[in-house]
């Protein structure tokens, strides 16, 4: 549950003139902690804090002549998670909370007044507390859709929902009624569009204050400890961040513009040097990058919270290496020797072994030096998948300044290496020669031969044909928030959700529903419940077998993950998890025991996708049924079949007594390399495989009623009805333009 701490003693009514005594007090060279009376200490100590008045800040200065900049400021920076205390932090951090309440409650108002269109709305602190401090679809979600929130609290409204029990439920924070209007009080001290009255925070545009709300709702960075443990290092940090000068500590951003998200990231296709692929989980982000990098070299890494600089880059490692044996003798050491061979044996050294940084940077450089005069070198492809799940700034080290590319691609900033990576690096690079140096030498000022340092291995430096792409999914990126300095060295790419053609289908209890109208129909319910894109469901997020996900697979994955990352936090509500009976349709339902086995029970899942409004698919198997077709080209498709023929042009009849046979022996004369083609673009199918294929499926070799049989390199399902055959001709026939004969009755 979210914890929070704020403050109750700000007095408020004289609160610019408390921030100038601070600031005058502070600048005087005082220490606060001298001041006599108690109550003024703590009413110090606390604007001290809230409103960054320390000696060295410019807000200090700030404060002596303008207070109600000030204000703004700390209006537009307070966040949760903050140091207030040690304990505050780690609940928050724990909770993983990541609010900045004055900008969501002005973002709020502001989109009550879209919703309204009346130049004017409000929010009750009650609602206030309940839509953001309460619900962690907003606390715990620092890019919110906040026109979302409006119609919800329009309708709760109109419906006079009860907020109180769920925020006394919800919400440990103690004396919260009295510290969250104080904190409110605060924002009608800063600007005369807001009116606290009675309980209710009222909005009312004041044109004259339109750059100030215009930069609240456009600042987008939050704060985040490098180290939570080590309090006092949060502290300073926090100090830099909330300082009124543009000196920003280790923040991150987070854009709540979902218009400029669009256009600023949409995939391109360019072959940027340093790129980022983001978006929902099973978007494609990795297939994407497989297919851009197909025929290249690529060294891929995953980034977890154990990935440090040493598993990245390199360390020393054990390992079994053939050594001489010696003795002593007098001072020496003397190999033996058995019939005058030297004896070897095993033992285990330590040497630097590089990891995937170095092993794609030394890679890149050979490729350069491979490449003749004038021609350019080959890519090569550094990968890092789920880059947020590690901590960046650990794991880089000092490699980050590398990713600073000039307009040529290479380094602008060489780094020096370190004794022991100069060993690996000299050793890899004996021999090289770069034929177009001087062209990489002119780069840099000061007339350095900086390729030669390079094959020395005395500096680091990124050539331009090395290429680091990486993974991102946006459910993940508070494991490990990325800073602004490290995001701006990369280019994003969003991989949006997208129906990728496969035709995938779920099977329960032998019918199919549409894998893609289930991610349509299930994504439509997280967004409402979680207003962020983050959590939906990608096209791969559960890959199909053979075009089917298996009930077992769907339960496991999907339902899974439903169930404890999207909808725990929205208390499950509507009737998306409604059993027959209204009851929670809890995650143990969708499993039953039966002899002492654990199954999945189908009828839970057929319950819950009806409650999604989905049926089973009625085209997934419908050349199964013995009615009739619709016509192909201009040919009618009759119902019934006593007659299955088929002539050629060149006088060739097959009429076999057997109606498989005839098709078989169709399909072969045809040209069965021919039909495959066909076969694999066409809608007609068994259990959504194609009827003749390259491969074997296990999709109809683990149903009995259907079987193969091998023509040439080719595979034809057998067990089809003679309507399917018979529309397979015909389908072929009026593809190839075969000028058949076709009889059948």
């Amino acid at each position: 549950m979210p914890r929070y701490l704020f403050s109750n003693d700000q007095r408020i009514s004289v609160l610019a003139d408390r921030i100038q005594w601070v600031a005058d007090y502070v600048l005087s060279g005082k220490k606060l902690k001298d001041i006599p009376d108690k109550s003024d200490n703590n009413n110090a100590a606390t604007l001290e804090f809230y409103y960054n008045l320390y000696p060295n800040t410019e807000n200090t200065q700030v404060a002596i002549t303008s207070p109600k900049e000030v204000i703004r400021n700390f209006v537009l920076k307070f966040q949760y998670p903050n140091p207030r205390t040690q304990e505050s932090l780690c609940d928050t951090m724990s909770e993983k909370v990541y609010l900045a309440p004055y900008r969501m409650t002005i973002s709020l108002l502001l989109a009550l007044e879209k919703v309204n269109n009346t130049g004017s709305s409000y929010l009750t602190l009650e609602e206030v507390l309940y839509y953001i401090f309460a619900d962690s679809r907003v606390c715990k979600n620092p890019s919110v859709n906040c026109m979302k929130i409006a119609e919800l609290i329009y309708k709760n409204r109109k419906e006079n929902k009860n907020l109180s029990d769920f925020i006394k439920s919800n919400i440990i924070w103690k004396q919260y009624d009295r510290q969250i209007r104080e904190m409110m009080m605060v924002l009608c001290k800063c600007s005369e569009s807001f009116h606290l009255s009675k309980g209710v925070l009222e909005y009312s545009h004041v044109t004259e204050e339109d750059d100030f709300i215009d930069k609240i709702v456009k600042y987008n960075f939050f704060w985040v400890p490098s180290n939570k443990e080590k309090f006092d290092l949060s502290i300073k940090e926090y100090i830099s961040y909330m300082n009124m000068a543009d000196t920003p500590y280790n923040v991150v951003s987070f854009s709540n513009d979902e218009e400029e998200k669009n256009e600023i990231v949409n995939y391109t296709g360019e072959k940027s040097l340093q790129q980022i692929f983001y978006g929902a989980p099973g978007t494609g982000k990795s297939h994407a990058i497989n297919e851009l990098t197909a025929g290249k070299d690529v060294i891929r890494t995953t980034f977890h919270p154990d990935t440090d600089y040493s598993t990245f880059v390199g360390a020393y490692k054990p390992t079994t290496k053939s050594v001489p044996v010696t003795t002593v003798i007098g001072t020496n050491a003397v190999p033996v020797k058995l019939n005058g061979k030297e004896m070897m044996e095993d033992k285990i050294v330590y040497e630097y072994v590089s990891q995937a940084f170095l092993q794609a940077y030394v890679a890149a450089w050979r490729k350069y030096s491979d490449a003749q005069e004038g021609e350019e070198p080959m890519d090569e492809f550094l990968v890092i998948e789920e880059i947020n799940r590690g901590n960046c700034a650990q794991i880089f080290g000092d490699l980050f300044q590398l990713l600073d590319r000039g307009d040529e691609g290479f380094s602008e900033y060489p780094i020096k290496a370190d004794s022991d990576m100069k060993k690996l690096l000299e050793k890899e690079f004996k021999g090289l020669e770069i034929k177009n140096k001087e062209g990489i030498n002119a780069l840099f000022n000061g007339g350095k031969d900086i390729v030669a340092e390079v094959l020395a291995g005395d500096v680091l430096l990124l050539p331009n044909n090395l290429y680091i792409w990486a993974t991102m999914n946006t459910s993940d990126q508070s494991l490990f928030p990325i800073d602004s300095a490290f995001k701006r060295r990369w280019d994003w790419n969003y991989v949006p959700i997208s129906d990728a053609g496969k035709k995938w289908m779920i099977e329960v209890n032998g019918a199919q529903y549409d894998w893609w109208k289930f991610l349509e129909a299930i994504n439509d319910k997280v967004y409402h419940a979680t207003y962020s894109e983050d959590k939906k469901l990608g096209y791969f997020f559960c890959k199909a077998k053979d075009g089917v996900i298996s009930a077992d697979k769907f339960v496991s994955k999907v339902i899974f993950y439903l169930w404890n990352d999207v909808f725990k936090d929205s208390e499950f509500e509507g009737d998306t998890f409604k059993d027959e009976d209204g009851e929670k349709l809890s995650f143990d339902k969708f499993y039953s025991v039966e002899n002492n086995q654990v199954k999945v029970n189908g009828t839970k899942i057929v319950k819950f996708l009806s409650n999604l409004n989905l049926e089973p698919d009625s085209e997934a198997d419908e050349d199964n049924s013995e009615e009739g077709f619709e016509t192909e080209g201009d040919k009618k498709l009759p119902k019934t079949s006593k007659v299955f023929s088929v002539e050629f042009p060149d006088g060739t009849v097959i009429n076999e007594n057997n109606k498989f046979d005839t098709y078989h022996k169709t399909l072969s004369k045809i040209g069965i390399e021919q039909v495959e083609k066909i076969a694999a673009e066409m809608k007609y199918h068994r259990l959504h495989t194609p009827l003749v294929t390259k491969s074997k499926y296990e999709a109809i070799l683990n149903k009995p009623e259907y079987s193969y049989i091998q023509e040439g390199d080719c595979f034809i399902v057998k067990g089809i009805n003679n309507i399917t055959m018979y529309r397979m001709v015909m389908l072929l026939d009026n593809r190839l333009d075969l000028q058949l004969k076709v009889c059948y009755e």
